[in-house]
């Protein structure tokens, strides 16, 4: 036992050194113009996060935020770019996580609470999946637990439509994220390697899916194992979420090598318009990123770090919302 010890606390240090190692590098390639970092986030000791002086400091242990950042404990392996995308004219938030050195919960707010609110003592805060009233339309699978499921009975086309939808999901013994196609049948998380007619039966046939420590649902999905895919109709979406037009836009994405993006599009004014589905995609592709989730947009779009928000959402004032992803 004292040999399997040793070596599983060999194989921890070896993959926390690679992590740190990446995480202390160079800036990542980012298809952007006018790039600059707002956060760096170093393993956890008290800090004052300030804007780097008299020219910054770019060492691995400074970290770079806004000046009126609050005091707070820096979390491990989080770095935080803005740019500008010129095909789009977008102003574009990107946060790379190292999934390795840090813990992604699901959030679920009791009623509605603003991402800021809701992921207040998280390092990073993303808004999640869709929601009506005080009702989530999306999965969210909490500790094992499953608390919302997608939404089911749509009517689309005359009839009614019972869809597998995009998810993330983290595994429940190595934290890994993976994305995945997804339903709630009797209660149990089924999978698919790809999204069921959602006119047929053909739910019933997923995989069980019990390894899901975490889950979160929205959709669609935007990248597959490197590929652009359109999967806006099987996932039984309408043009309620303006899939061609230049929208504020939320995604999650994971890169080779166990990267983690959360991706904010700010959209609806001067400064950024936004994007459609299609050039948030062909980004992200851009970006190397292996697969790729759309969140809910528009006027949830909200990336914020330990209650201070990054990005501008639209409508002059955050929109309190169901869920977020909370790092």
């Amino acid at each position: 036992m004292r040999i399997i010890f040793v070596t599983m606390m060999c194989l921890y240090v070896i993959a926390t050194a690679e992590a740190l190692a990446g995480f202390c590098g160079s800036k990542p390639k980012i298809p952007l113009d006018s790039v600059e970092e707002l956060v760096r986030f170093a393993p956890p000791v008290w800090r004052e996060a300030s804007a780097p002086q008299n020219g910054g400091d770019d060492s691995c242990w400074q970290p770079s935020a806004r000046a009126d950042a609050p005091l707070h404990p820096l979390t491990s392996g989080v770095r935080v770019f803005r740019g500008h995308e010129p095909d789009s004219s977008s102003l574009v938030y990107l946060a790379f996580v190292d999934w390795r050195l840090a813990d992604v919960e699901v959030r679920i707010a009791p009623t509605l609470l603003e991402t800021s609110r809701l992921t207040k003592d998280c390092a990073l805060g993303l808004n999640g999946g869709y929601f009506s009233g005080h009702k989530s339309m999306s999965l969210l699978v909490h500790r094992g637990q499953i608390l919302a499921e997608d939404a089911q009975g749509l009517r689309r086309l005359g009839g009614f439509a019972y869809p597998s939808r995009g998810a993330l999901s983290f595994d429940f013994w190595t934290g890994r994220p993976d994305f995945l196609w997804a339903s709630v049948v009797n209660k149990r998380l089924l999978s698919y390697p790809w999204p069921v007619d959602p006119f047929s039966m053909e739910r019933e046939t997923g995989r069980a899916h019990g390894r899901s420590f975490e889950a979160l649902g929205a959709g669609p999905m935007l990248l597959y194992a490197g590929v652009m895919v359109d999967t806006f109709a099987l996932e039984a979406f309408d043009e309620g979420i303006r899939p061609g037009s230049p929208s504020p836009r939320t995604a999650v994405a994971t890169l080779p090598g166990g990267g983690l993006v959360f991706l904010v599009v700010d959209g609806r004014s001067k400064a950024s318009r936004g994007m459609s589905l299609e050039q948030l995609a062909y980004f992200l592709q851009r970006l190397d990123a292996h697969a790729a989730l759309n969140l809910d947009g528009g006027g949830s779009s909200t990336l914020a770090t330990f209650g201070h928000v990054l990005n501008e959402p639209s409508g002059a004032q955050e929109r309190p919302i169901k869920s977020a992803l909370c790092i």
